[in-house]
């Protein structure tokens, strides 16, 4: 950034003695001009001394500003004059700190992962050019590296077992600085890399992400008769050895599919499109993959790995008007510039493929005297379909017909469509009907997918333009579509009703069938408002928002889970035969939206040896089925319960068990529930004192010992092992993007002292809300208003919005945002702009004159603050053009 104070440059021109004796030359007179009228504003030349000086403030980093100026210098001396070119180039200051992505990074690691290979990744941006904006990597822990591309890597061996326990956390923090000449600038960020335990404890499951697979797994859309590409290659591993540890692939799919999209190769994991199944990503933008993964032991075990794969968009659709022809009326005196008339097209393809533009065509099947039609009329410009008059109306006019051009802009062939437009001439001034303002008539409704029936979502009028002022002659007309595409079904879902009140007729927009976030999550509804004298219609927008409900009942990924534990083996032996593998894995998943529960159940019992995919699991509840014996049955009969917080979901598993007659310890409840502060630092603090009993008469059953299993166990929640005393030992955030709401782990009672058998009950620790976050803008806000739209009513003209985001709760106070303009612009004493406090929408409250200096750019402040106590706020500033 620049300081308004210095000087540029010193131009100097040299003055030579008059041959007429007797006469004096008067002063040399410098000026300065520039290629174009914008260059001058920046710098000023002082006339008697030539000096250039900069006269506002630049910013290398802004990209809106020129990097290089060209400028003229003159020099008079008795009406004679010279001239120099005189070229400035802006070079970077270094003045951005590098910032990185994220505060906290976080990965877990087996312990045993090799040396130099990648754990996770830090990224930090310098804004500034350059080696300004060169950073180079560093942290302070020597057991890992970082290279210049910030992905950290374990130098030595990692070990899980520093404290006895199955995993241990290395916390240490990475710093990036720039490379800048005269300063260098650094920021942190911290690390965490929580290392997990392989052979030397009881089993673990090794949590990485399967979800991987679906940032790489991709197909364009189409179909594969022949050749099919290679979409991704999964893969599993198995502990075992010899045939227990050899894995052949397979797809899952529940009973109810039927559409099978993928093929994969049993030996290799190759994924590939099926032949019979046609990739249409307007319909299926992801489809979702379950890959089975089974050993080829006597007693065959699985693993499953869930992910989607992307469908990529082809340009095979062309641009849709949302009618076939335009007809409407225009004024014989109407004024040139006018709007006449504005069509609109919608393209189903992605957004590189659906980058709509338009263009007036001549109609040749109009007849010879409409080939000039097109010479009265232009397009606002080539992204907007407004059509405005740019030539007065000849008196024996009646009519006008040309068509319009949608293209797409797609590649590698860009599509087209056409419509009619017949504009019938009056010679009477012809206006359409004006919609009202009314707080019943917003453009964004949202309403819960399980809203009533006939519920009334919008109420609005529209006045007459003519001389009756009445909106009895105006009549409406209501169209729908889903998602953007217009369809029967979103049509049969709203309707209109007429309503007389006071003597105006009302149109009100009722919900007519029950809507589906999971199917679709928004409509766009369009209001017509003719008027039945002139014919003359006016259109209305909305957007109706479904916001989900939980109302989807999680699924197991297969209906019957099985495992087996050979006859007169302790839980000693089996646990050291197996190596502490789990007996059997099990998943559910809830498809509701990210703001609703996922639920995923892992069995944390004796253990036995299964192919894992590398995938997250976490831990579920587990109960036993009514009416089974522990002491006369040869196999456990288990009901898993899968819970979202309100629908459940359970399945079955049988463990095979030949002569054994134990019983598992039993908690005294099957759940421990409570609620702390958020940022308590009175900690450690004790939360529950479990207890659980053993049905079982012998000693060693009776002596049982405590352990936590899953979310923060034994980082953020510890137990005692004999006193069942849970304890809450560091203060908990509840707020992204580290913290979370609520945590949920398992409580394990283990009979003969900690080697027997497992009883199980849950544990959820919720977190209260404070008020500890500041609403946040994005770095970079940028508006644009047309030049010469003067407001119409006292809102003024809406041109843009500005969104704060709040990390704290969203259901309390502390995220409830409202907004307002610090540090506005003034033209006459009057503000130039106005924001609505509860949206954040932008509005314009005069007509701009881009050709005015003064008014082709501006830059304000916004706040935004909450509604917690104490209230916090944010500043962000936006560039208006």
């Amino acid at each position: 950034m620049s300081n308004l104070t210095n000087v540029v440059v010193d131009v100097k021109a040299q003055s030579f003695r008059s041959i007429e004796d007797g006469r004096s030359k008067g002063p040399i007179i410098y000026s300065l001009e520039g290629d174009t009228p914008d260059e001058t504003k920046w710098f000023r030349i002082d006339p008697s001394t030539g000096i250039v000086h900069l006269t506002r403030q630049l910013d290398y980093d802004d990209q809106s500003l020129p990097k290089q100026h060209q400028l003229k210098v003159t020099a008079r001396e008795d009406n004679r004059e010279s001239h120099v070119a005189l070229t400035i180039r802006i070079d970077d200051v270094n003045d951005n700190i590098p910032m990185f992505t994220r505060p906290l990074y976080t990965a877990q690691v087996r312990e045993d992962i090799p040396l130099n290979q990648t754990i996770l990744k830090v990224t930090a941006i310098d804004k500034d050019s350059g080696d300004n904006s060169r950073i180079t990597y560093s942290l302070d822990n020597h057991n890992f590296s970082i290279n210049e591309n910030g992905e950290i890597s374990a130098k030595v061996r990692l070990d899980a077992d520093q404290f006895n326990e199955r995993h241990f956390v290395y916390r240490f923090n990475v710093t990036a600085r720039d490379h800048g000449h005269e300063n260098q600038l650094e920021s942190t960020a911290m690390v965490h890399i929580r290392t997990e335990n392989t052979n030397d404890e009881s089993a673990v499951f090794l949590p990485t992400n399967c979800a991987r697979y679906s940032e790489i797994a991709k197909i364009q859309e189409g179909t594969y008769k022949s050749d099919p590409p290679t979409i991704v290659k999964v893969e599993a591993t198995d502990d075992d050895s010899s045939a227990n540890g050899d894995i052949v692939y397979s797809l899952y799919y529940t009973q109810s599919e039927s559409r099978k999209a993928f093929v994969i190769d049993r030996h290799t994991g190759i994924l590939t499109p099926s032949p019979h199944v046609v990739f249409d990503r307007e319909t299926r933008p992801r489809e979702d993959v379950t890959v089975k993964a089974t050993d080829r032991g006597d007693r065959p075990l699985i693993g499953f790995c869930q992910f989607s794969v992307e469908v990529v968009d082809v340009n095979d659709n062309s641009p849709q008007f949302e009618r076939p022809s335009y007809e409407t009326s225009v004024s014989r005196f109407e004024s040139i510039g006018t709007s006449v008339i504005t069509v609109f097209a919608f393209d189903n393809d992605a957004a590189h493929n659906a980058e709509i533009s338009y263009s007036l065509e001549v109609d040749t099947t109009a007849g010879e005297e409409h080939q000039n039609d097109i010479d009265f009329f232009e397009l606002v410009n080539r992204r907007s379909g407004e059509i405005t008059l740019i030539k007065s109306i000849p008196m024996k006019t009646q009519k006008f017909i040309f068509n319009v051009i949608a293209d797409d802009n797609g590649l590698p062939d860009a599509l087209q469509s056409t419509a009619q437009v017949v504009l019938n001439v009056l010679d009477k001034q012809q206006k359409a009907p004006k919609w009202q303002l009314s707080p019943d008539c917003k453009s964004v409704i949202t309403v819960a997918e399980n809203v009533e029936m006939n519920k009334v979502i919008l109420r609005c009028r529209a006045v007459s333009s003519g001389d009756s002022k009445k909106s009895g002659d105006v009549i409406y007309k209501l169209s729908a579509s889903a998602g953007g595409q217009g369809n029967s079904k979103a049509e049969s879902k709203f309707r209109q009703f007429n309503k007389f009140e006071n003597g105006n007729e009302w149109v009100e927009v009722a919900i007519m069938e029950g809507l589906d976030y999971e199917q679709v999550n928004n409509y766009t509804l369009t209001l017509t408002a003719t008027d039945m004298t002139s014919h003359v219609a006016s259109t209305k927008t909305f957007v109706v928002e479904v916001m989900d409900v939980n109302d989807v009942v999680p699924q197991f990924t297969v209906d019957l889970f099985t495992g087996t534990i050979d006859e007169e083996m302790t839980p000693n032996e089996y646990l050291e035969r197996t190596q502490g593998k789990p007996i059997v894995t099990v998943k559910a998943i809830d498809t509701d939206s990210d703001d609703n529960v996922k639920v995923q159940i892992v069995i944390n019992d004796v253990n036995d040896n299964a192919p894992s995919f590398e995938e997250s699991k976490y831990i579920g509840r587990v109960k036993e089925s009514e009416g089974e014996g522990h002491d006369s049955s040869d196999q456990y009969h288990l009901i898993l319960i899968a819970s979202d917080g309100r629908h459940n979901a359970t399945t079955n598993v049988y463990i095979h068990i030949e002569d054994v007659n134990d019983n598992a310890p039993q908690f005294e409840q099957l759940k421990y529930a409570t609620t702390v502060i958020e940022e308590d630092v009175d900690v450690p603090k004790v939360l529950f004192n479990v207890r659980a009993t053993d049905a079982d008469q012998d000693e060693k059953s009776s002596r049982i010992v405590y352990r936590l299993e899953g979310q923060g166990a034994e980082e953020v929640f510890r137990i005692g092992k004999y006193s069942g005393t849970i304890e809450l030992v560091r203060p908990l955030d509840r707020d992204p993007p580290t913290g979370v709401p609520s945590w949920n782990f398992v409580v394990q009672a283990i009979d003969d002292d900690g080697n027997g058998l497992v009883g199980y009950a849950d544990v959820q620790v919720n977190v209260r809300d404070i008020n500890d976050n500041s609403p946040i803008f994005p770095e970079r806000l940028y508006g644009f208003i047309e030049e010469n739209r003067e407001p119409i009513h006292s809102e003024g003209v809406y041109f843009m919005d500005v969104q704060a985001r709040d990390f704290d709760d969203p259901t309390t106070e502390n995220a409830n945002i409202e907004y307002g303009i610090v540090r506005n612009k003034l033209i006459n004493g009057e503000p130039v702009f106005r924001i609505d406090q509860n949206t954040g929408k932008i509005f314009a409250m005069r007509s701009l004159d881009r050709e005015i200096s003064s008014e082709r750019e501006f830059i304000i402040e916004v706040r935004a603050n909450d509604r917690g106590v104490p209230s916090r706020e944010g500043f962000a500033n936006v560039t208006i053009k």
